[in-house]
């Protein structure tokens, strides 16, 4: 029982080790990297269609404003946690406003 602990030490450290340098590995490797390898939105300059961009946040803006209330509403937690009958506070979708 005692050789296979150490077996099981020695295999659980040569893992650890292993797993420090794929870590240094992949860290080398990313400040490596060029930066067009990185996806990411180009900012928006103000051109292009930007009129109707924001024509239709007005207009979306005001059907929100006249629907009338929130899509969703909080439902706040019942009693505290670990208390018998406790049920997780979370947002609820009015139903009714949905469809």
């Amino acid at each position: 029982m005692a050789t296979q602990i150490t077996n099981l030490t020695t295999q659980v450290g040569t893992v650890s080790t292993d797993m420090q340098a794929i870590a240094q590995q992949l860290t080398t490797a990313n400040q490596n990297r060029p930066e067009s390898y990185v996806n990411s939105a180009p900012e928006w300059d103000g051109s292009g269609k930007s009129q109707e961009a924001h024509h239709f946040l007005a207009a979306f803006a005001n059907w929100a404003s006249s629907s009338g209330g929130r899509l969703n509403n909080w439902r706040p937690a019942v009693r505290s946690v670990g208390d018998p009958g406790y049920v997780a506070g979370g947002w609820e979708g009015d139903g009714g406003k949905w469809t």
